[in-house]
């Protein structure tokens, strides 16, 4: 069992490494658009980052995107509907 274990942690730990690593770089892309897109209106750096917060949950998704329908298709409680 400890070596299952062992994997199981390793996996996790790489894993978690790999989505913050994307999620970093997510931010800082995000920051730099959102300061050129409203460079007009003189935002600050801080209300910029603030908004590029905002979108990672969405760039996340789109790098992503098999673990929403893994959590929809994991639900116990979804009735199916009637027969058609």
């Amino acid at each position: 069992m400890t070596i299952y274990r062992y994997f199981a942690m390793r996996f996790l730990r790489s894993f978690l490494a790999t989505l913050a690593a994307f999620m970093v770089l997510s931010v800082m892309i995000e920051t730099v658009e959102q300061l050129r897109r409203f460079a007009s209106d003189s935002m600050s750096f801080a209300t910029g980052f603030g908004l590029s917060l905002l979108a990672v949950p969405r760039n996340l998704y789109d790098i992503l995107p098999w673990w929403y329908s893994w959590q929809r298709s994991s639900c116990i409680c979804r009735w199916p509907g009637p027969a058609s």
